[in-house]
């Protein structure tokens, strides 16, 4: 919720503003009475136009994609470690 309450346009945000329609529009530009109230509608509007899944499946799109080509470097599998660590950890990241 903390990229919510910053106004950051993050890439889930903009995605939701693509597909979202004019009404709910207004209702996502707030205002709001509290944070809270602003990230449940953000979230809420997210689920409604699917976004959270459409991103997800995204991710591991790219995941994937990142662990292919770390496979086909050719060095010693354990200095690959830490950055297959970090791949599963961004795909465990709550949206």
């Amino acid at each position: 919720g903390g990229d919510i309450i910053a106004d950051k346009k993050t890439f889930l945000f903009i995605t939701l503003l693509q597909k979202i329609n004019d009404s709910d529009r207004e209702t996502l530009m707030g205002p709001f009475e509290n944070d809270n109230d602003k990230v449940t509608c953000v979230k809420n509007l997210m689920v409604k136009y699917n976004v959270d899944q459409e991103i997800l499946k995204l991710a591991k799109q790219y995941s994937a994609s990142a662990i292919e080509h770390l496979n086909a470097v050719q060095c010693d599998e354990s200095k690959k470690y830490e950055l297959h660590s970090l791949i599963n950890q961004l795909l465990l990241r709550q949206v």
